[in-house]
């Protein structure tokens, strides 16, 4: 019994350990605003954390209910192929037809220092709902 507990507790420190604060990305399980376009105005870094910076436009037809998402990938260059990481903003109010809104997405990592990659872009934007 007494090992079975021990592999328990262990199990749970790695499993806490292992999660970070910052949102999955690229989940299929969720609903996708295909009206929604998403544009890069800018990006930088702030400390040791990459940003990225934009507009969300609704070019549809309906309004995406608060709560949704803008989530990104972050890549070393803008050949998008070694991928950084990515992340997610959650969007907490409506967005009717034709109206714009700002959001910005935030990535660090212990692997990845920004210094080291003074290229980086970010790429695979959507915008959805769980």
């Amino acid at each position: 019994m007494r090992i079975s507990y021990t592999f328990f507790v262990a199990l749970l420190v790695f499993i806490v350990a292992g999660c970070e604060e910052e949102g999955v990305v690229g989940s299929e399980d969720v609903i996708v605003h295909d009206g929604i376009r998403l544009t890069v105005d800018s990006t930088f870094v702030v400390n040791d954390t990459f940003m990225a910076r934009g507009k969300a436009e609704n070019i549809g037809n309906t309004r995406v209910p608060a709560v949704w998402k803008v989530e990104g990938v972050f890549y070393e260059d803008q050949r998008f192929r070694f991928k950084l990481g990515g992340n997610n903003t959650s969007i907490r109010f409506p967005l009717d037809p034709l109206q714009v809104t700002g959001w910005e997405i935030s990535f660090s990592s212990d692997l990845y220092a920004p210094q080291d990659y003074p290229n980086f872009s970010i790429s695979d934007l959507r915008a959805f709902s769980e």
